[in-house]
């Protein structure tokens, strides 16, 4: 399987630069989407979204997840899941 930010590329067609970066979800750290693959291998590739963000935004992001684990004290692996809700 190719890395996640090359199968994120090709799922997108566009390859970042200056102000924006080529984001996923679901996040690898939940060992789904783009990073499934590293975990499953019977995964499916290219079940995952991507779209081109602005830098800061994608940076912010990453520090709040990081920060979430932490203080919930989340280890990478696969024995420690959670759940993402999204309310619109």
């Amino acid at each position: 399987m190719w890395p996640r930010p090359l199968a994120a590329v090709a799922a997108l067609g566009y390859a970042w630069g200056g102000t924006r970066e080529c984001d996923e979800y679901p996040f690898a750290t939940t060992h789904e989407g783009a990073a499934q693959a590293d975990h499953d291998s019977e995964a499916k590739p290219f079940k995952f979204s991507v779209l081109p963000v602005a830098k800061a935004d994608n940076g912010a992001a990453g520090g709040l997840l990081l920060g979430f684990c932490a203080k919930n004290r989340l280890v990478d692996g696969l024995d420690d899941g959670y759940m993402v809700k999204i309310d619109s």
